[in-house]
């Protein structure tokens, strides 16, 4: 699932629909509701997170322009190294 935006910032203010386009729901046609698990680190060799969320973009845009003050603000944690 490379978007082809790997490694861009967002502007300030933007939100994850204007930077990423509208994205179809994590829902499958039989109406069950799909999940991510993933990874994101703050440098290679440094501090991990490992998160849950129906909407990858959504969350990993969230992590990058720091929309919650909490582990992943504190740690500098934006760069999604893994997801399934």
């Amino acid at each position: 699932m490379d978007s082809g935006l790997a490694g861009k910032s967002p502007r300030p203010g933007m939100t994850a629909d204007r930077f990423y386009g509208k994205r179809q729901q994590s829902i499958t046609p039989d109406g069950r509701v799909v999940y991510y698990v993933y990874i994101l680190a703050s440098r290679k060799h440094r501090t991990l997170y490992l998160g849950v969320t129906n909407d990858l973009v959504r969350r990993v845009y969230q992590h990058k322009t720091h929309a919650g003050r909490g582990f992943t603000s504190r740690y500098g944690v934006q760069l999604l190294v893994w997801f399934e």
